[in-house]
């Protein structure tokens, strides 16, 4: 028989959850784990990677094993990438074929692969090199200013290197990693220093791929794909920021979270496990406090910037609204002393929304009814939900008028005020709106880092990696604008970016906090820098509302051609969840996420809870959740539940 094993194969497509995900095929050779292989599945002939060999036995039954048609490339995938794969599979309910396709890159070079794979045979899996021993296996944390914590955490990445070990450090943003990296280079060998994230071209990102796997990168700074890259011997990962909501992906599949996959390369690697932010995430927070993170506190432990807070109220007539006189006193002091200033918006464009002076009529986009966002620098009107563009409207869809008022505060607008008020200062505006690349982004970043610009105006990107040699004044022009106050998590991620804020200042510097809502709580935590009482206070409110991470959220979401599909699908799981569930599982009755209707489908979602250490695949509501069909999405764990 010249077909002599029986090959288990992992087809790289989309497959049913409910349905197989591992199929058996026959090769004259067994063929090691994680070997890349074209294989016929159904009509078509499509990649899959080998899970195991075993050899050929006879079988009942009259079904006839198909073959293997060819090796693409042995032990293209490793052991490890294959553990991480069914994880993310099991754990966020996601096909194994996509995962795995995630973890494929793009572009092979299948002509030199096919060489290799003839001139190795098997050789590869007898001859290949062997992993080193594992770090420790400790998770630590680190929290307080940012230029302490980075001088711990380099140490521990030349550890790492000393040893020979590979080190992985997550970032939530690609201007954060490319920024990163760069300082990397000035204390490590730059050819140690790989940088992956999704805008690289498809041949760097497989030259960086190979040479992650051939080990000869150390130093890898990514942001959530660098979870999939293929590792020889990972004994550091540093997650940066682990509660910013960019290290999740929530818009496609698999809908995994990078920190989640992160713990558990951690635990499959025993490697040691570093988070590291300006203030823990509540998760951490709690598990510090049970004593199972071993912390490193780098707060200042002299007299810190000053924090004032502004009302917005009194402002908001003033001609200019919204500089407020306190603000506008500070940024004037700031320039004069030629000391630096940061001023933070969280809303693109130059508004947040325009009116009909006629009818009062609120622009909203066709696809989605969301408020239309005028951008003056375009002159364009933008959707920020499903980037719908439109020239400037010559009269109001519903009346004709044509004389429209811009209502709320929007960079653009903040940019504008400060260039009258400010005409002799150098001002640079900092955002995805005018950063279309890493390299602009680094230019103004290196710019305000030698002193070059006064006033440094951008969303939370200023934030992120920015430092500059005499930071006097951080003003946040609308604070409330970086919280959505109806999410479970928002208030944790405003209480991030302001404590990032004020650690950018120096010891004589103030933070101004402008808002509508003074008297709130999370602004008095800001100022007396007590951790315990925001968390405390958050963990009341988490635990009350059954949140994470005392439960495990689970979204369905589904998207039809018309409001009243969505309604009837959605009512119809919703029964059928309801009927095969027990009193450990919490389902909320269908709702309207915030934003209905996108790019002219409607949506209806569905929550559930369950206990936080709870699998998905142990729930008696598995098989109903793992047969939804055609136009429902499942988000476990997701970021918002809105």
């Amino acid at each position: 028989m010249i077909n002599k094993y029986i090959v288990q194969v992992a087809p790289v497509t989309p497959l049913p959850v409910s349905k197989m995900q591992i199929f058996s095929y026959l090769y004259q050779e067994a063929l090691a784990k994680g070997t890349l292989v074209s294989i016929p599945f159904f009509h078509r002939q499509i990649e899959g990677v080998v899970i195991s060999s075993n050899e050929y036995f006879s079988h009942s039954g009259s079904f006839k094993l198909k073959k293997i048609i060819k090796v693409i490339e042995p032990l293209f995938l490793t052991e490890k990438q294959i553990n991480l794969a069914k994880f993310i599979s099991s754990y966020y309910l996601t096909s194994l074929g996509i995962v795995l396709k995630s973890m494929v890159p793009q572009r092979v070079n299948y002509r030199h692969a096919e060489k290799a794979a003839l001139k190795k045979k098997r050789k590869t899996k007898k001859n290949g090199p062997k992993a080193l021993s594992s770090g420790s296996g400790k998770s630590i944390l680190t929290v307080g200013s940012g230029i302490k914590r980075k001088e711990y955490v380099f140490s521990l990445i030349k550890k790492a290197v000393e040893t020979k070990k590979q080190c992985l450090i997550l970032v939530p943003e690609i201007f954060y990693a490319y920024s990163l990296s760069e300082q990397l280079k000035n204390h490590f060998p730059k050819e140690n220093i790989s940088l992956i994230h999704s805008k690289i071209a498809r041949g760097k990102f497989f030259h960086e791929w190979k040479m992650i796997k051939n080990n000869k990168i150390k130093i890898v700074v990514a942001s959530k794909i660098g979870i999939f890259a293929p590792f020889f011997d990972l004994g550091l990962i540093i997650v940066e920021q682990d509660q910013d909501l960019s290290h999740k992906q929530w818009n496609s599949t698999p809908r995994y979270n990078a920190v989640e996959a992160a713990e558990f390369l951690a635990r499959d690697f025993g490697a040691d496990l570093v988070y590291d932010g300006a203030v823990p995430s509540l998760k951490n927070f709690i598990s510090n406090k049970d004593g199972k993170l071993k912390a490193f506190d780098f707060q200042k432990k002299t007299a810190g910037p000053e924090v004032e807070v502004v009302s917005l109220a009194p402002e908001k007539r003033k001609a200019d609204f919204p500089i407020s006189e306190s603000l506008y006193g500070h940024l004037a002091r700031a320039i004069k002393s030629k000391k630096q200033a940061i001023i933070l918006v969280n809303r693109r464009g130059l508004s947040t929304f325009s009116i009909c002076q006629n009818c009062s009529q609120i622009l909203k986009c066709p696809k989605c009814k969301k408020a239309l966002v005028y951008f003056e620098e375009h002159e364009q009107y933008r959707c920020l939900h499903c980037s719908y563009k439109a020239e400037l409207f010559s009269s109001c869809p519903k009346c004709g008028g044509s004389q429209f008022s811009h209502f709320g505060i929007g960079i653009q607008m903040v940019e504008r005020k400060l260039k009258r008020l400010f005409p002799a200062a150098s001002i640079a505006r900092l955002d995805s709106d005018v950063m279309k690349s890493a390299q602009k982004y680094q230019k103004i970043s290196d710019l305000f880092g030698k002193g070059k610009i006064d006033i440094l105006l951008g969303t939370q990107i200023a934030i992120r990696d920015i430092a500059g040699k005499n930071i006097r004044l951080v003003g946040i022009v609308s604070g409330h604008d970086f919280s959505n106050s109806a999410d479970f998590n928002s208030r944790e991620i405003m209480f991030l970016n302001f404590t990032q804020a004020k650690q950018l200042l120096d010891k004589n510097g103030t933070l101004v906090i402008q808002t509508f809502f003074p008297g709130d709580p999370l602004i008095e935590s800001v100022k007396t820098g007590k951790l315990d009482y925001f968390f405390e206070n958050e963990i009341k409110f988490r635990k009350k509302m059954n949140y994470p991470p005392f439960k495990k959220l689970i979204k369905l979401v589904y998207r039809g051609d018309s409001a009243d599909l969505a309604e009837k699908e959605a009512k119809k799981i919703f029964d059928g969840l309801s009927a095969g569930g027990d009193n450990m599982i919490e389902i909320s009755e269908p709702y309207k996420p915030l934003f209905a209707e996108k790019r002219g489908l409607y949506m209806t979602n569905i929550l559930i809870k369950i206990p936080p250490d709870l699998l998905v695949a142990d729930l008696p509501i598995f098989p109903i959740l793992g047969s939804l069909k055609k136009g429902w999405a499942v988000d476990v764990d997701p970021v918002s539940t809105v």
